[in-house]
């Protein structure tokens, strides 16, 4: 259990969307609240908007420090949760629509399998694709990367599906990116389908550049959200497009 939270009266929250609970469970590892952006692996199929945060009603909470939550206070760590099932929602209308959440325990039931299909074809791509000298690729079970060990000891061993390379010139990350068959370019993550995107021109394209250096974005970055597709379809389609365009 992290100190910090009762150091400081500080509650540990974490964003797992891209860990999935299939690969990590936060709250077993401490965290009081677990945020899931659902729109993402959840839900897998990239057609619902929605989140969602998980309570762990673990936190003391320390009402004359959150004043927001001094009127919830009659349900001690029940607090936060049931001030967002209430207060929030009754005044800002955050409130998910039933067939958004039916879409969303669709794609629940087949987390586990997508997970491992998922996990299992970012691997054996991001190996491919480190071994040419070409290319720097970043993914956590390669070899060198400081994350290694830990996704070993939390992940159950895998990456995970997202990894980025390094092209080597910004023309060169949109030429492969315009060859690719399979893959479509989006910004989404976690989708059915392998998508890939240029970071430091879409989602980071407000940061400063050393705000991008110290996410590791360059410009020469390519993101890639592995779908379910079959190895064997993506690899040569993403060799092809590197031999092509490098």
């Amino acid at each position: 259990m992290p100190d910090s939270r009762t150091r400081y009266g500080i509650p540990l929250v974490l964003d797992s969307t891209t860990a999935t609970p299939y690969l990590v469970k936060p709250i077993e590892l401490g965290a009081d609240l677990v945020i899931h952006s659902s729109s993402k692996y959840i839900n897998g199929g990239g057609n619902a908007v929605s989140g969602v945060i998980v309570d762990a009603e673990s936190f003391s909470w320390d009402f004359d420090r959150y004043k927001a939550l001094a009127p919830f206070g009659k349900y001690g760590k029940m607090a936060y949760g049931v001030r967002m099932a209430t207060d929030v929602r009754e005044n800002l209308g955050c409130c998910l629509s039933p067939f958004h959440a039916f879409l969303n325990i669709l794609g629940m039931e087949t987390l586990g399998l997508r997970m491992e299909q998922i996990c299992e074809g970012a691997r054996s791509l991001a190996e491919t694709l480190a071994r040419i000298p070409e290319l720097q690729v970043r993914y956590p079970t390669l070899p060198g990367n400081p994350y290694r060990e830990l996704s070993e000891k939390q992940f159950r061993g895998r990456g995970g599906g997202i990894f980025t390379f390094r092209a080597g010139s910004k023309q060169k990350a949109f030429d492969v990116m315009n060859h690719l068959r399979y893959a479509a370019r989006a910004s989404n993550i976690g989708d059915l389908r392998t998508l890939v995107i240029h970071p430091a021109s879409t989602l980071y394209i407000h940061s400063s550049e050393e705000e991008r250096r110290r996410a590791g974005v360059f410009d020469d970055t390519v993101r890639v959200s592995v779908g379910i597709e079959d190895p064997d379809d993506l690899i040569p389609d993403f060799t092809e497009a590197i031999r092509c365009c490098l």
